[in-house]
C-alpha cells in the first residue's frame, strides 16, 4: 500500500501538522482538517505536487482570477461580461471574460469569489439562459 501521507502548511510553508492523504480535503474546509491553532483555518490550496494541504485564515480563500479550460457553449460565443456561477448554491456574479487561441480562457470576477478551486467548473449565464462551462485550471 501507497504511503500517501503529507504536510499540513501555512501560507509560509511552515509545517503545521500531517495528513493521511490530499484527497480527504477539499478547498474551503474548515472543520476535519486535523490541528489545531488560535484561530479558524481553513484550507487554501491543495497542493498535488508536493502532497501539501495549504491552510490559512479565511480572508485568504477569496479571489478574484482564474483560467478555465475546456470551454463548451451552448451560445454562438460568450460575451465579455457575464454572469457566472463556481459553485452550485451560490449566487452568480458578474465577471469580465478574455478567451484566447489556446482553449484557456481568463475569469476576472468584479466582486471576490470564496474557495475557487481547480478541477471544478464554472458555468456562464445570460440572464437564466446558459451560455456555457468550462474547468477551472487555475486560480
Amino acid at each position: 500500500m501507497l504511503n500517501n501521507h503529507g504536510n499540513i502548511v501555512d501560507t509560509e510553508g511552515k509545517i503545521l501538522g500531517r495528513h493521511k492523504g490530499i484527497e480527504n480535503f477539499t478547498v474551503g474546509q474548515r472543520k476535519g482538517i486535523g490541528i489545531s491553532a488560535s484561530m479558524p483555518l481553513y484550507v487554501l490550496k491543495i497542493d498535488n505536487i508536493n502532497n501539501q494541504v495549504v491552510v490559512g485564515e479565511h480572508k485568504f480563500l477569496k479571489k478574484r482570477r482564474l483560467i478555465a479550460k475546456e470551454l463548451k457553449l451552448f451560445s454562438d460565443r460568450l460575451p465579455e461580461k457575464a454572469k457566472a456561477k463556481i459553485r452550485y448554491n451560490q449566487l452568480d456574479a458578474w465577471c469580465s471574460i478574455k478567451t484566447s487561441d489556446d482553449d484557456l480562457m481568463e475569469v476576472i470576477f468584479d466582486e471576490p469569489q470564496e474557495a475557487i478551486t481547480p478541477g471544478q467548473s464554472i458555468v456562464f449565464y445570460g440572464g437564466k439562459t446558459v451560455l456555457g462551462g468550462a474547468v477551472i485550471f487555475e486560480c
